[in-house]
């Protein structure tokens, strides 16, 4: 049985020497290694033999210039390119949460900046720009199958 009144000499621990490990010598391995030489035989030696020049192409002349002047276009016509706005607000964490939104969806938008002088500065949330209007209205119905309210905006 354990005596709780007698104070009982707990065993020192005995220490154990270590010698250290002796390392074997380094040598160099390659003093180690027999000098090989490889041998290939003669058959089986790749055969490399020079190519035959290639033939010399044969050159097309551009057709001499016509005396009837080409039409042009006096000025390029600039195409539309549409934007759907889904959102402006004061706020631009609020912007760039919609903007967050609309990429879940699988949207490209851009966050713009207008000041619009006493009323300040507003961020408009835009997804575009497309250049077809079938591209606008497909995307227009996604936004609203997900309760997103979209204007149509026409730029040149």
């Amino acid at each position: 049985m354990f005596d709780y009144e007698a104070p009982q000499q707990a065993e020192k621990p005995q220490l154990i020497e270590k010698k250290p490990v002796e390392k074997p010598p380094q040598q160099d391995i390659a003093k180690l290694q027999p000098q090989l030489q490889l041998q290939v035989p003669q058959h089986i030696a790749p055969q490399i033999q020079p190519r035959p020049p290639e033939p010399p192409q044969a050159t097309i002349s551009p057709p001499p210039p016509s005396s009837v002047p080409q039409s042009r276009p006096s000025s390029p016509v600039a195409a539309e390119n549409y934007y759907l706005q889904v959102g402006s607000f004061r706020n631009h964490a609020e912007a760039d949460n919609l903007k967050a939104r609309l990429a879940f969806l699988g949207l490209i938008a851009s966050v713009q900046s207008a000041d619009l002088a006493e009323k300040g500065v507003w961020y408009r949330v835009r997804v575009g720009p497309f250049t077809q209007k079938t591209q606008v209205d497909n995307i227009h119905v996604t936004l609203r199958e997900n309760g997103i309210d979209a204007q149509l905006i026409k730029m040149r």
